[in-house]
């Protein structure tokens, strides 16, 4: 995992840290808004590095993948965070998904995964693209 997406997993959790602790209109916005920009950075990063490394035969296939899983995945995760903040309550719940997210840069700061992948330059030989 790279720098970018740990420091933008960080701020995630900082923001929703404010958020769940914010007693202001404003400063839960601004929270929110800050939360956003964590989040999304995450997003990009993870698909601008997932296509420099894919081979161009591939693209489709691998994004077609990772979208499934990723908007897939959504309706459970909106399930368990419904269930797990009408057990807790949603500050606390927040601070739970707050917590996730540091832990998430935590390990991905200890892992290589990444550090020693190489760039596609669509000069395989191998590779065709489709259109």
């Amino acid at each position: 995992m790279g720098v970018i997406t740990i420091i933008a997993l960080l701020l995630a959790a900082a923001a929703i840290v404010g958020w769940a602790l914010s007693t202001s209109f404003l400063v839960g916005c601004i929270a929110l808004g800050m939360w956003q920009i964590g989040t999304t950075t995450v997003s990009l990063n993870g698909i601008i590095t997932r296509q420099a490394l894919t081979p161009a035969n591939l693209q489709g296939r691998v994004n077609t993948t990772a979208r499934m899983i990723a908007w897939g995945g959504q309706p459970l995760g909106a399930g368990a965070a419904g269930l797990l903040t009408e057990g807790i309550g949603v500050a606390p719940a927040l601070l739970i998904a707050a917590a996730v997210s540091v832990i998430t840069a935590v390990v991905g700061s200890a892992l290589p995964v990444g550090r020693s992948a190489t760039p596609n330059t669509g000069q395989d030989e191998d590779s065709q693209v489709f259109c």
